[in-house]
C-alpha cells in the first residue's frame, strides 16, 4: 500500500513538471488556455453575460481588472465609454490593493463592480473581497478573452 502511495505522488508530480515545461515552451497564450482548462473554478460562478451586459449599460457601474499590468500591456483592456475603469493586480489567493483601498478606488458600494481578470479566478478572489467589504452588486465576468459579447456595447 504505502508503495502504491510513492507511485501516486511521483506520477503526480512528474505530470506537473511535464505540465509546467509545455506551458512555458509555448508561450503565454497557451498558458492561459492550459489555466483555464485545470482551473478549479466553476463556470457558474461567473455571472451570465445578461447580468455583466445590463450592469455596464449602468453609468455608476466600475469595472475593475484585476490582471498584471504586463497582462493589460499585453491584451488590452476592456473599456466602455461613460464607465469607471479601475485596475488593481490580484492573486489567485489575495487582493492586497483591494483589501487596504477598495473604498478610495471604487466609493460607491451599491453600484454595479464588474470584475474581468484572463480566466476568472483572481476575479473571484476580487469578488469575496469586495462583498466582504459590503459591496452589493459584484459581478465575475470571467477572463478577458471570453468577453468578446461586450465588444457591440462599446
Amino acid at each position: 500500500m504505502a508503495n502504491r502511495r510513492i507511485s501516486s505522488l511521483v506520477v503526480t508530480a512528474a505530470t506537473m513538471l511535464a505540465m509546467k515545461q509545455y506551458v512555458s515552451a509555448f508561450g503565454p497564450g497557451l498558458t492561459r488556455r492550459t489555466f483555464v482548462a485545470s482551473s478549479t473554478i466553476l463556470q457558474s460562478s461567473f455571472a451570465s453575460a445578461e447580468s455583466v451586459q445590463h450592469a455596464l449599460a449602468n453609468p455608476a457601474t466600475t469595472i475593475l481588472d484585476v490582471r498584471r499590468v504586463d497582462e493589460i500591456l499585453e491584451n488590452g483592456f476592456l473599456s466602455k465609454t461613460g464607465t469607471q475603469w479601475v485596475h488593481a493586480s490580484c492573486t489567485p489567493q489575495e487582493c492586497p490593493l483591494l483589501e487596504v483601498a477598495a473604498g478610495s478606488l471604487i466609493p460607491n458600494k451599491e453600484a454595479p463592480v464588474v470584475i474581468y481578470c484572463a480566466s476568472g479566478k483572481r476575479a473571484e478572489m476580487a469578488k469575496q473581497v469586495l462583498e466582504r467589504k459590503g459591496y452589493t452588486t459584484v459581478l465575475n465576468a470571467g477572463g478577458h478573452g471570453g468577453l468578446d459579447y461586450l465588444n457591440s456595447m462599446k
